[in-house]
């Protein structure tokens, strides 16, 4: 690329006219777009194509958020707890193939305009139409993320699977650790799966004398010896200090 790969704060510092205006720093780069055909252009981040791309795109997710604030002219009701969250069923449609077929096909949440969901908490379903219609979530913490993993599972939002995975992977513990692989290997999510394998190796001292580790040996038979044959397999066991 004949550029270098970090610019030091310093070097900014030195030459903040060339590269700082009104206290901003900003970042110019060139895109190349190709389309399978031998056509191609190249797209400035300065270019006033590139800058109207980004405002249309921003102008576009403020709409959308807007529309999940105010849900005017919905059409169905996911009822929650005893409260029923207003939503529209073609955003619904267009996100989950599982609402999809729901309101393709004559079934009683097509003809009554409610759908009644028992095994999801208020807030997560709320999260959850946030993803839907914006494609952003904020996690509050882990258990959080696990229930809404669980919502994206049922009505397979594969981006929101996804999501939620790389919001656990670098915040695992040894606390949660045990419930995360258990929801991972639920969902066949194989890189949250993978990530909560490899903190489990890593500090599996701490995390055998958990009471959540035990009751993972309980109640999950087949993946506890999944976690020992990884462990053997990956990992150098080292013996405990008296």
């Amino acid at each position: 690329w004949n550029y270098h790969s970090f610019i030091l704060k310093s070097a900014l510092e030195l030459e903040e006219n060339k590269y700082m205006k009104n206290g901003k720093f900003s970042l110019f780069c060139e895109f190349s777009e190709a389309n399978g055909n031998e056509e191609s252009r190249t797209v400035s981040s300065d270019d006033s194509y590139f800058t109207t791309e980004i405002n249309n795109i921003v102008t576009l997710h403020k709409d959308l958020r807007n529309i999940c604030s105010h849900m005017k002219y919905s059409d169905v009701g996911l009822r929650v707890e005893n409260v029923t969250l207003p939503a529209h069923k073609t955003f619904l449609s267009a996100r989950s193939p599982v609402f999809s077929v729901m309101f393709d096909q004559d079934m009683v949440e097509n003809r009554s305009d409610i759908v009644d969901i028992t095994d999801i908490e208020v807030a997560t379903m709320k999260s959850f139409l946030e993803f839907i219609y914006t494609g952003n979530v904020i996690f509050q913490d882990g258990a959080s993320a696990l229930k809404l993993l669980l919502a994206a599972e049922k009505y397979q939002v594969l981006s929101l699977k996804e999501t939620c995975a790389e919001y656990l992977i670098p915040s695992l513990s040894v606390e949660d650790v045990c419930d995360v692989i258990v929801v991972a290997d639920k969902v066949n999510q194989k890189k949250l799966k993978k990530g909560a394998l490899d903190y489990i190796a890593k500090h599996i001292t701490e995390i055998s004398n958990s009471s959540e580790w035990l009751e993972l040996l309980k109640t999950h038979t087949e993946l506890s010896a999944e976690i020992f044959s990884y462990i053997a397999t990956h990992f150098e066991l080292k013996p405990r200090k008296n």
